[in-house]
């Protein structure tokens, strides 16, 4: 253990955190934050409506297709508020507010006869990397806000054109994992003194989800966009050994903790849209997502517990059942009306909850949901070779009333009730070449 000893010498807080996160981590499945509000404001003030909107900034996310279509390079930035105010059992749910900065490209190049393009795009909370937090299945929770809407979220893409008007685009949803041999504590005695040396082990590998999108347009009053993903997670696997060893007692042994769960889950999907523009200056947007949350792992961990020390019991687990959620199909509508340099948009979308009735003992809470979004967008003077664009967006999401009665009317905390509103805003910029 002396190389392990040195290790925890150079970087001894962050075994302790680690110690901490293992301990104390439960997983929850939900998706993104740019699957929860949108990726930039144009996106947000069509009420998520984007698979149609031939936007190369957000592209990456939105549909990789679309990234062959463009005549400009366009760059993105925005930054994002969103204001939870949820409530459970009554009482005000415990969420943190997110708020993250976006950062988007989209190049459209040609290879030869053959139009392409690139593109990438990165959703930055300026809080966390990636919040963790511990909660067992027994507490109520929102379990789509907790922590979900609190992690980084990075997209890159590339696409060529099949022929006019109609491009294929394929990228990654790319995420780390954490896993590794984990923690290894040992304590003992030895002749006036006590013995202590650790060492911390742990990897971070890299995941990803494929993105395929497909854009088809062959007009400009009309685009048909379709988007398909897979599934994303970040998987936790991790130890910790604690070994204890003092002479001349039954104390001699180890304990081993070992977790295993999944975490930031977003689900695949399939998403089919069309934008319409019935004049020069007003466009429409309708699309159709199909989440398949069916799939989704159990939002608490798997712990294990192993304890060989001179004392009983040997061995502990705490397993759940599967949780049974369910796939849900997700409506949006949006509109755009140009009004000489600036755009005004709106949208609606409703979003119901995967989340089957709680009558068991767990308490994930969670509720259909009404979207209503709210856009402006200003086109200035070209400045530096580049066309600029300002967008706003405020968006109101509203939960629906939810109550849960447990099948056995002595279950803790009774009913589970949850409601409240999301309330958000974000202005961006864009620079078109």
């Amino acid at each position: 253990m002396a190389r392990g000893g040195r290790r925890l010498q150079r970087s001894g807080a962050r075994g302790v955190l680690l110690w901490l996160l293992a301990l104390g981590w439960s997983p929850r499945a939900l998706a993104s934050p740019v699957e929860t509000f949108g990726f930039l404001p144009t996106d947000e003030g069509r009420a998520g409506a984007a698979v149609a909107s031939g936007e190369l900034a957000s592209a990456a996310v939105t549909n990789p297709g679309a990234l062959a279509s463009g005549e400009r390079a366009e760059v993105a930035l925005a930054w994002r508020y969103e204001h939870l105010a949820l409530r459970l059992q009554g009482e005000r749910a415990r969420t943190l507010d997110p708020h993250l900065a976006a950062l988007g490209a989209g190049v459209p190049f040609t290879l030869g006869p053959l139009r392409a393009g690139a593109g990438f795009a990165l959703a930055l909370p300026d809080a966390f990397l990636a919040r963790i937090a511990l909660d067992p299945p027994t507490r109520p929770r929102m379990v789509l806000f907790d922590n979900r809407v609190h992690r980084v979220v990075f997209n890159a893409a590339v696409a060529l054109e099949l022929f006019r008007g109609v491009s294929l685009g394929v990228g990654a949803t790319i995420f780390a994992d954490g896993a590794g041999n984990g923690v290894d504590f040992r304590v003992g005695a030895a002749p006036g003194r006590t013995v202590a040396e650790g060492a911390l082990d742990v990897t971070l590998p890299l995941r990803a989800a494929p993105v395929v999108g497909l854009w088809v347009s062959r007009s400009p009053r009309w685009a048909f966009g379709l988007r398909a993903s897979g599934p994303l997670s970040f998987v936790l696997a991790l130890d910790v050994v604690a070994q204890a060893s003092v002479p001349g007692t039954s104390l001699d042994g180890d304990a081993v903790i070992a977790v295993r769960g999944v975490d930031f889950y977003t689900p695949a999907e399939l998403c089919a849209g069309a934008r319409w523009s019935p004049t020069e200056r007003l466009r429409l947007h309708a699309e159709v997502s199909l989440k398949r949350w069916s799939d989704a792992p159990h939002p608490s961990s798997d712990v294990g517990v192993r304890i060989a020390i001179g004392v009983s019991p040997s061995l502990v687990s705490s397993r759940l059942p599967a949780p049974g959620w369910r796939d849900i199909v997700v409506p949006r509508v949006a509109l755009e009306q140009d009004l000489g340099a600036f755009t005004v948009r709106a949208g609606y979308a409703f979003l119901p909850s995967p989340v089957p009735r709680q009558t068991g003992a767990t308490r994930y809470a969670d509720n259909d949901r009404h979207a209503l979004s709210v856009g402006l967008g200003w086109t200035s003077r070209p400045w530096l070779g580049a066309r600029w664009r300002w967008d706003l967006a405020l968006a109101w999401q509203h939960l629906v009333s939810r109550e849960d009665t447990p099948r056995e009317p002595l279950t803790p905390g009774g009913a589970l009730t949850s409601e409240g509103e999301v309330l958000g805003g974000s202005l961006g910029l864009r620079a078109g070449w």
